[in-house]
């Protein structure tokens, strides 16, 4: 068969996209990794919420990481048929990137739910520990998984436009995108709402009630107070990042948006990814001191 009927060279247009989503896949990637090594190298820093945290960091990194694959339709014509299929399903479309976006999603909800226990409810049996945390970590994924199934399962490559597609009927489409906005957007939202709102009242408007602990009660609350602002800034941020990308892929069904446009939410949904590690830096003095000692500095 003929190649499509397109040049590809570079442009300046084509330079620029490429070289500020390098800049910003390799900071995001150095800080989510950084966080990581972190998390694993400080004893004290190895509890059920970072360990979430560090969770959220691997989703990043693995969105980031599979995003620079996306870049390559720039500049190289992919293989016809299945080799070009397989590409476009795992690596140069976004299908793992927007996978690792949901993992994002669930974890935040799952984190919030953790701090609403620890600091409303303290005394329930059911919390998450350093030994039980990691089933809530596995079942972000499989969760996120079994959502984008669709995603990879019709996932086509059109060799003459050179370019990845889903090949599913209008009506298959429009029930992922309900599905996405009620599991992916509407119901974490009202239980990352729901589970913050109770917080602020507990740690700002009335006594917390905290299970006995060797660390003074005023010190306590400052802990948690601080731990919520950081836990609360970084759902905001990434909310404010994914709205705009959930209201773009809910109008691309009926054809209102460009393709610039839904170029302009998937960017803003993959510079959330970029901003946490100095979220936490920014938050948390024992992240700074981390941060500097695994860059050695004094």
């Amino acid at each position: 068969r003929n190649a499509p009927n397109r040049k590809l060279y570079f442009t300046i247009d084509k330079l620029f996209i490429c070289l500020s989503t390098s800049v910003v896949i390799v900071v995001g990637i150095a800080g989510n990794i950084s966080v990581l090594l972190i998390i694993k190298r400080t004893q004290s820093l190895q509890t059920a919420q970072n360990y979430l945290l560090a969770n959220l960091a691997a989703a990043d990194v693995t969105s980031l990481l599979f995003c620079s694959f996306t870049l390559v339709p720039l500049f190289k014509v992919l293989p016809d048929g299945a080799v070009g299929t397989v590409l476009c399903m795992f690596f140069v479309g976004f299908n793992v990137p927007l996978t690792a976006t949901v993992v994002s999603v669930f974890t935040l909800t799952i984190l919030a739910i953790e701090r609403y226990n620890a600091v409303v409810r303290p005394l329930q049996k059911v919390q998450l520990t350093r030994e039980t945390v990691r089933y809530a970590i596995i079942g972000t994924w499989m969760a996120s998984a079994v959502l984008n199934t669709p995603l990879f399962v019709y996932t086509n490559y059109k060799f003459k436009t050179a370019a990845c597609r889903q090949t599913y009927g209008a009506h298959a489409e429009l029930t992922h995108i309900i599905f996405y906005i009620i599991f992916v957007f509407t119901f974490p939202f009202v239980v990352i709402s729901f589970c913050y709102s109770k917080l602020v009242k507990a740690l700002y408007h009335r006594s917390v009630v905290t299970p006995n602990s060797n660390i003074p009660e005023k010190e306590l609350v400052r802990q948690r107070r601080q731990l919520l602002k950081m836990s609360l800034t970084v759902t905001l941020v990434f909310g404010a990042c994914v709205l705009p990308a959930s209201i773009v892929t809910a109008l691309r069904y009926f054809r209102l948006v460009s393709q610039t446009v839904r170029a302009l939410g998937l960017l803003l949904l993959f510079i959330s990814s970029v901003v946490n590690p100095f979220i936490y830096a920014f938050h948390s003095q024992n992240y700074r001191c981390a941060f500097k000692a695994l860059l050695k500095c004094k």
